[in-house]
């Protein structure tokens, strides 16, 4: 027999849906991390020119940088408002969980590119403003149920 407290099904949603988006935070982190040490394993024995390679990946990692920034200001923010009101509203939650997931999605792949940099041959500082920038929108993007 378990305890009704001890079961998680308990717990009301908001609580399992933010513990959740946690957990995804929490993931995504550790996947930037492994992400630097993975491409200083892989990287090249000497640093390449990918000065236009770094401009090309840049814009990309610029507009996911700004969409991260977007989806925070006028999809994450008016959702956690609805719950803030009605923490059971199931348009909030549902909006909630959405924007989370693409928002961090988003912040991965712009740490995803100083992974793909650096094996091209970058160098380390070049690739870290992409690991910093990727971590950065991910502590970003930290989800917070509302009170």
């Amino acid at each position: 027999m378990t305890d009704s407290a001890s079961d998680p099904k308990s717990l009301p949603v908001i609580t399992r849906l933010f513990a959740l988006l946690r957990t995804m935070q929490l993931g995504i982190l550790a996947m930037a991390a492994f992400y630097i040490g993975l491409a200083e394993l892989l990287r090249r024995a000497r640093i390449a020119d990918i000065s236009q390679s770094w401009v090309i990946i840049g814009g990309f990692a610029l507009v996911e940088a700004v969409t991260v920034i977007y989806l925070k200001q006028t999809k994450i923010l008016p959702a956690e408002a609805m719950l803030r009101v009605n923490p059971e509203d199931r348009a909030g939650l549902e909006a909630a969980r959405k924007w989370y997931v693409v928002a961090l999605a988003f912040s991965a792949g712009v740490s995803l590119y100083g992974f793909a940099l650096r094996i091209m041959g970058s160098t380390f500082w070049q690739a870290a403003l992409f690991y910093v920038t990727g971590i950065a929108l991910t502590l970003y993007c930290t989800p917070r149920k509302p009170e």
